[in-house]
């Protein structure tokens, strides 16, 4: 362990686990280790969607889960989750039959996807998505920790770091009266028409979207 903490490996890929929500989730590299801001975002959308039950969620980007995991198991709902890494889809399944138990997929699709190219069929009541927003030339300056053993897929979001948010806002993925949350870098502030929330760090780091 001594020797990994040196090489920066983080805790957590040391360990094989984390908690998030009051769960244990199970991480591995190089799918993104959930972070205590994202606990914020899903309890926004659990409080926000209390009286809209029962719904439907797409997740874009489950990498671990986390969020998908934490609304099936907190509201009544059924959700679709896309990753386009096969060791994120891999570990969300995992981690739905942990936490959801052995009949997990009955709430919870789980698909590997690029969401590019993603054509769902169906509308949503609600999108989620943590996504890649840390603008390029930031990169490099993450903690090595981040950098070095954190999936670059999962954080680089392009030159300003909003083109996935982007593109997710012009689909046609959610119903009339649906909602769209993210997680968004603080730069992000103002880009679109919406609602933006501070995290517990008093940053802008939420965004919601009303169709």
């Amino acid at each position: 362990m001594m020797y990994s903490r040196l090489r920066h490996k983080p805790i957590q890929y040391i360990l094989g686990d984390t908690y998030f929500m009051g769960n244990r989730i199970l991480v591995k590299q190089p799918v993104l280790i959930p972070r205590v801001e994202t606990e914020k975002l899903c309890e926004l959308i659990l409080e926000d969607m209390k009286n809209k039950q029962p719904f439907k969620f797409l997740e874009i980007g489950c990498g671990s889960g986390c969020i998908s995991i934490s609304l099936c198991k907190n509201s009544n709902c059924e959700g679709v989750a896309i990753d386009i890494s096969q060791h994120a889809v891999s570990l969300t399944k995992k981690n739905a039959k942990l936490v959801l138990g052995k009949k997990w997929y009955k709430k919870l699709s789980v698909y590997e996807s690029d969401m590019w190219k993603f054509s769902p069929g169906n509308k949503f009541d609600l999108i989620v998505s943590n996504p890649p927003y840390i603008p390029s030339l930031m990169i490099n300056g993450l903690e090595k920790q981040v950098k070095l053993w954190e999936d670059n897929r999962a954080l680089d979001g392009g030159d300003d770091g909003f083109k996935y948010v982007e593109f997710i806002i012009k689909q046609d993925w959610v119903k009339e009266n649906g909602e769209m949350w993210f997680e968004i870098d603080s730069s992000h502030k103002d880009k679109v028409e919406g609602e933006y929330i501070e995290d517990i760090f008093g940053r802008c780091r939420y965004l919601k979207i009303k169709k």
